[in-house]
């Protein structure tokens, strides 16, 4: 039945109601009880194309690991079944997909969003969300101190202990920036010149796969998701196609009207002179110059965005107008300041200094 997005059965359960209906009397032809549903849950189920089947299996998972029956699976549990040992970094990956696991146990749609998306991340992926999670101002980079702390968090490395063999070497190895700025382009390189640095997240990812539905499960699953990733971006390529063909064909009609159909067809070395968006070379320089400015001015923003601090400044400097003028009566206003507490010094000291004399 045609390819894999066309199948009629792939467009049914991209609509999540009609999934959760099918899920729950799915669920119900074997008596178990669903919780209810999320928006969250939505997401994942939609992001992720997950099928009925797909969530029963981790039901009947969820429900091996809850043996009190009571609807949450406890967190040691959980942790003995993927043979992992829960660490601060490990409630970090918790945190970061949203599971409340404040009481110790996880309900099971924390548990879905949990396993489903942390194990279906790439390494790009895992890597962002190490860099997001220790981004507490979420400025787009993490400092080297920031790093050093992930890394002892990950391999459960308490201070004044230190990490000790392959990764304390790795890690004196490693030449750092000079700012000591520590952006994804540059964690990605740290993740390859030092993979071990890293290992702990994968390894935990990897013994989820294992031990919840199995390594084959989750390769067949990435490569379903990589082969709609690319059905959708042929799909988006297409697109732009058409709208770039349709644009080439309506400038070649306002061409044509200009030249006529003669001098179009019997001349057309001279089509380019009636070309609206025809450049020079000069005008053409300029333009990639400015681009490249734009380019540069939109990564600037980026990596220093604006702050409350500056916003508060800026509205000062719509009150005075003159942004050299303020800075300079604030620097006298300074100085003035500095002056007057140092009277107040000199003043006090020689009281003292009297007092001192008369006893």
């Amino acid at each position: 039945m045609g390819g894999r997005l066309g199948n009629d059965d792939d467009l049914l359960f991209n609509n999540s109601y009609i999934t959760y209906l099918l899920m729950h009397l799915i669920l119900n032809i074997y008596n178990l009880v669903m919780p209810e549903t999320d928006p969250r849950v939505d997401k994942t189920v939609k992001s992720l194309y997950l099928k009925p089947r797909d969530i029963s299996m981790f039901w009947k998972v969820f429900t091996g690991l809850d043996k009190a029956k009571t609807g949450y699976v406890k967190l040691d549990d959980f942790y003995n079944a993927v043979e992992a040992r829960r660490t601060m970094f490990t409630d970090e990956i918790m945190d970061f997909f949203g599971v409340d696991f404040s009481r110790g146990e996880i309900h099971f749609n924390d548990f879905l969003i949990l396993v489903a998306s942390f194990c279906c991340f790439e390494v790009s992926e895992i890597l962002r969300m190490c860099l997001y999670v220790f981004d507490s101002e979420k400025i787009g980079y993490i400092t080297v101190g920031d790093l050093k702390t992930l890394m002892n968090m990950m391999h459960n490395v308490v201070e004044p202990d230190i990490v000790k063999g392959n990764v304390k070497a790795s890690w004196m190895a490693l030449q750092l920036p000079a700012d000591e700025r520590i952006d994804y382009q540059e964690i990605h390189r740290i993740f390859l010149v030092a993979p071990k640095i890293f290992e702990p997240v994968f390894e935990f990812q990897h013994r989820i796969m294992i031990a919840i539905l199995g390594l084959d499960w989750w390769k067949k699953k990435k490569l379903k998701l990589v082969d709609i990733k690319e059905a959708e971006i042929r799909k988006i390529r297409e697109k732009e196609a058409r709208r770039v063909a349709r644009r080439l064909k309506k400038k070649s009609k306002i061409i044509q009207r200009k030249m006529g159909l003669l001098k179009y067809y019997c001349c057309p070395w001279f089509r380019y002179l009636y070309d609206p968006d025809f450049m020079t070379d000069e005008e053409r320089a300029e333009k990639a110059r400015l681009a490249a400015l734009a380019k540069r001015q939109a990564e600037l923003d980026a990596k220093n965005p604006v702050t409350h601090e500056w916003k508060k400044y800026e509205k000062k400097l719509e009150k005075v107008g003159d942004a050299e003028k303020f800075i300079e009566e604030k620097m006298v206003e300074s100085l003035r300041g500095r002056e007057e507490r140092m009277d107040k010094r000199a003043d006090k000291k020689a009281e003292r200094q009297k007092l001192n004399s008369l006893l």
